[in-house]
């Protein structure tokens, strides 16, 4: 899948939190988002509906480890929404997504291999519940966090700048900036 738009909100672990998901609707429009990517954990095809009805942008997402029924998640997004790990083009960036495996430390063992193979530019996860945003050997890896606040101080979500060439974590609640770092280069 190829994305050749220009600044993406990275989301992650909604968990039927639909206060969350109605301001990340009004950021959309803010911050003149131009696709979605979802990291899994919707929860429930309710939660889904919210987000695939924000129309004025493109969506993907995979599924994550507590979405309840699946086959109706697939069955509502349309060819939208995929099983991990999920291999994009964000821009001239190779990327692979992925919501997490069994867990936390596996998850993080597993995207410190894949980071270290090289093989893509960018690297996205989900299922922590912890912003993640670092360039390690030239790769952008990004955990937006979660989007629902539970098992972490606060919500959260990513954006990648292709325009700016940066990505960064922000808090949702305030729009604090967590995190930022520059795009990698493309050269590698």
């Amino acid at each position: 899948m190829v994305f050749i738009l220009s600044k993406y909100l990275i989301l992650s672990d909604t968990h039927d939190n639909l206060e969350s998901l109605r301001k990340i609707k009004r950021l959309v429009v803010n911050l003149d988002i131009t696709s979605i990517i979802h990291l899994g954990d919707y929860t429930s095809p309710f939660t889904l509906a919210e987000l695939l009805d924000i129309s004025s942008v493109e969506f993907v997402g995979i599924l994550g480890n507590n979405d309840g029924d699946k086959s109706k998640l697939k069955e509502l997004g349309g060819g939208k929404i995929n099983e991990q790990p999920l291999e994009l083009r964000i821009g001239d960036y190779s990327a692979i997504a992925f919501h997490g495996f069994k867990d936390v430390k596996l998850t993080k063992r597993i995207i410190y291999a894949i980071v270290k193979s090289g093989y893509y530019n960018i690297v996205l996860y989900g299922h922590t519940h912890e912003h993640d945003l670092r360039l390690s050997s030239n790769v952008l890896v990004m955990n937006p966090g979660t989007l629902a606040g539970y098992l972490s101080n606060y919500k959260s979500y990513g954006i990648i700048d292709l325009r700016l060439g940066i990505a960064e974590v922000r808090e949702l609640e305030t729009g604090k900036l967590l995190a930022k770092v520059s795009l990698p280069n493309k050269g590698s």
